[in-house]
């Protein structure tokens, strides 16, 4: 759900040039004959054995004038079956897109253990963007710092329901 809005709000603040491409999970680009405009990657870097040389690649396949998109889960469930191999901090999934020429960095969460990462750079472009400039993010974390109604445990933030459902868990987990 993060994911989709930063992406909705990158493209209503910076606009999404074409074409528009999303690796696969391996992290291979789907490339025609001209170099995409956009790369669109969330939520799968992390699960990348080499995110630094899958960085490179995106550097290297983005367009004049284009955009790379990135979001990554911290703190998120790891996927079924130990498909995680990494974890961001802003700083750290900007330096995958050290290869463009403007890069802006920014999460949602806890600011020292944020739940979700996200990073756009631009090659022969300057973003000019701010968190002020991505408006449904922002309401994320201004969301996240009231916790209205939810527990705060560290960075995270419960609703009742779900911190009895992980008590019980941890005093009775399944078989």
């Amino acid at each position: 759900m993060l994911a989709r809005m930063f992406v909705d709000d990158v493209a209503a603040a910076l606009g999404l040039p074409e074409p528009v491409v999303r690796p696969g999970p391996d992290g291979a680009l789907p490339l025609g004959e001209t170099r995409p405009g956009a790369i669109v990657w969330t939520e799968g870097l992390e699960g990348c054995p080499d995110p630094v040389g899958a960085g490179r690649a995106l550097a290297d396949a983005l367009a004049e004038g284009g955009l790379c998109l990135l979001a990554a889960p911290m703190l998120a469930d790891v996927r079924p079956g130990g498909g995680d191999l990494f974890r961001f901090t802003p700083s750290g999934l900007g330096s995958v897109l050290s290869g463009l020429d403007d890069v802006w960095t920014g999460a949602v969460g806890d600011p020292a253990h944020p739940r979700c990462v996200f990073a756009v750079g631009g090659r022969g472009r300057s973003l000019g963007l701010t968190a002020d400039r991505l408006p449904r993010l922002a309401e994320a974390q201004r969301e996240h710092e009231r916790a209205a109604g939810r527990f705060r445990v560290g960075p995270l933030r419960f609703g009742a329901g779900e911190l009895a459902r992980a008590a019980l868990r941890s005093r009775w987990p399944s078989r």
